[in-house]
């Protein structure tokens, strides 16, 4: 067994790995191809001084990564000398916040004044030069602001492009939405070098079309799923050769394969492995490894599943969650006319009722349909048989009692 040097921090090597919360993997693998059409619209504006063709959408079942990929394209907006506005729904519940968000703050505004003030008040064609900001109250200038806001991100722009992104943008409020959407359109209509990037789970299409009947066809639309084989092993193997440490090509294969390529149980088998690893101060990832650090990551999966089946339990989805389940068996996907009969000949809901289930499941990430697919894909397989068999055995055990 080799043995961890003497200069490896065992306590970085722990926390190497750190899922959730959208805390950034050791290596963002299987990204390459969602960052490189997010870089077009942003070469657009950053590079070619113009405006982007359109906005785009990230959408995906939870625990892929989306926040983590958001993250990485913002740094690469900096690195490009764009401005980032992060957003959240919960920073603009009203019409009033999001102006002051998408602009500067009152102090970088007053100076963002006096420089359209020396262009005089053709520039934006306002009567702006008549405006006298330090007399204003904080609800004048707010009201300012939120009346006049696509003219001021227009303004804005001028000087350097900007990127605005909202993440869990399925909780946003609709009319903030309404006011966000077209605005949006609005200044890139009078040529604002402004590009908006949307990221939410799979119900985020229904949500965004009850805003903008024509957003979604307009815009570049990504959908962020489970990696493939190749770029589980990346994410796993290249942060771990930094500290020496290898796998054996049986112990990787079943890590892998145990992942289900999910992003999020990537991360836990990592931090997994390196707690045995640390334990044993060993450099080598074998069998007798994973088996050791397996049991921790069975216990994190289980508690991480039964959240998901409390989800499901409270909005009375149990049965068609069964019922989706067991059509899964043996499948990766499954046609989605197909699945909606199902739903309806089982559950007597009419179609529309079919398709609101669907809609749930798949805001919950037990399903989902990936961008010009007809088909719709678990969002974890053993996720599907946890809900069908394994929670009834693993609640069986737990109810045993000795004679």
């Amino acid at each position: 067994m080799s043995i961890i040097a003497d200069n490896i921090d065992r306590d970085e090597l722990v926390g190497l790995f750190r899922p959730g919360a959208g805390a950034m993997p050791p290596k963002l693998a299987g990204r390459e191809a969602a960052l490189e059409k997010l870089s077009i619209p942003l070469n657009e504006i950053s590079r070619f001084n113009r405006t982007p063709a359109a906005a785009s959408v990230l959408y995906g079942p939870r625990g892929n990564g989306k926040t983590v990929l958001l993250s990485a394209f913002e740094h690469q907006c900096e690195k490009k000398g764009a401005d980032v506005v992060a957003l959240t729904p919960d920073a603009i519940r009203t019409e009033a916040d999001l102006a002051v968000h998408l602009l500067y703050d009152d102090s970088l505004f007053s100076q963002f004044l006096e420089a359209i003030r020396s262009r005089g008040s053709a520039d934006l064609g306002l009567g702006f030069a008549r405006v006298t900001w330090d007399n204003l109250n904080q609800a004048e200038r707010d009201n300012y602001k939120r009346r006049h806001l696509v003219d001021l991100l227009v303004a804005r722009c001028r000087s350097k492009p900007l990127v605005v992104t909202l993440d869990e943008a399925h909780t946003l409020d609709p009319e903030v939405g309404r006011r966000l959407l077209n605005s949006s359109q609005l200044a890139q209509r009078k040529g604002a070098r402004f590009l908006l990037i949307l990221v939410g789970t799979p119900n985020i299409k229904a949500h965004l079309d009850s805003m903008s009947a024509t957003f979604w066809d307009r815009a570049e639309v990504l959908g962020v799923g489970r990696l493939d084989a190749k770029a589980t092993r990346e994410a796993l193997v290249e942060p771990l050769q930094g500290y020496g440490i290898a796998f054996a090509e049986d112990a990787l294969a079943a890590v892998v394969a145990e992942s289900q390529c999910y992003p999020y149980f990537i991360q836990l088998w990592g931090g997994a492995l390196c707690e045995v690893l640390a334990a044993r101060k060993s450099l080598h990832i074998d069998i007798a490894v994973v088996e050791a650090a397996r049991p921790a990551f069975t216990s994190k999966k289980i508690f991480y599943y039964e959240k998901r089946h409390e989800e499901l339990e409270n909005r009375e989805l149990l049965k068609a969650a069964g019922i989706v389940a067991a059509m899964f068996q043996d499948l990766d996907d499954i046609d989605s006319v197909a699945l909606k009969q199902k739903l309806t000949a089982d559950l007597s809901p009419g179609l529309q009722g079919a398709a609101d289930v669907i809609r749930q499941l798949s805001h919950l990430g037990f399903i989902w349909k990936p961008p010009a697919g007809a088909s719709v894909e678990p969002g974890i397989p053993s996720l599907m048989d946890y809900v069908l068999t394994e929670r009834q055995s693993l609640v069986g055990e737990h109810n045993q009692t000795p004679d």
